[in-house]
């Protein structure tokens, strides 16, 4: 049995929703829709705006650079409003969503014990762990996991990670 005990702070939230951005197929898949949309706008709209006198190659270079310029800022524009959403959501929720935490791993599961109540999750029910350099983030689903801060318990949290099923383990580990 591994347990963890610290404070969830704003900062491990935010980790958790940039850190599922950058891995998430889905929300790639997202950014690849919205990318092409943008592109689409900006061909129909320097298409529709040309000057019957220009040549049609011109046109069509015109288009293409209007339609890779409008297609580049897709993924930061996104996750800069996600970010701010989630920013937002976490000050207005802040009592139910901070505060301290305790984490205990054990043979049947995952178990976190907050002032708000507990929750138990037995291991074939844990969708994936994955970490990068400053958090350990223990899915429950594909779009919602344990955030363990790494700062000032990093042997505590490799304890944590050693404990977790093979199969479910991140590939760094």
């Amino acid at each position: 049995m591994v347990t963890l005990d610290f404070v969830q702070r704003e900062d491990d939230l935010l980790a958790f929703n940039k850190h599922w951005m950058r891995t998430s197929r889905s929300y790639r898949r997202q950014l690849l829709g919205f990318s092409i949309l943008c592109a689409i706008i900006a061909v129909c709209v320097v298409v529709w705006k040309a000057s019957p006198g220009d040549s049609v190659i011109f046109t069509i270079v015109i288009a293409a650079v209007a339609a890779l310029v409008a297609s580049l800022p897709a993924a930061p524009v996104l996750r800069a409003i996600q970010a701010n959403a989630v920013r937002h959501l976490i000050r207005r929720e802040s009592a139910t969503m901070l505060g301290p935490v305790r984490i205990v791993l054990d043979g049947t599961g995952v178990r976190e014990f907050t002032p708000r109540g507990s929750v138990s999750v037995p291991w074939h029910a844990i969708h994936r762990v994955d970490e990068n350099a400053t958090h350990v983030f223990i899915y429950l689903t594909p779009r919602s996991a344990f955030a363990v801060p790494r700062m000032g318990q990093e042997r505590a949290v490799e304890k944590l990670v050693a404990h977790v099923p093979p199969h479910l383990r991140p590939a760094a580990a």
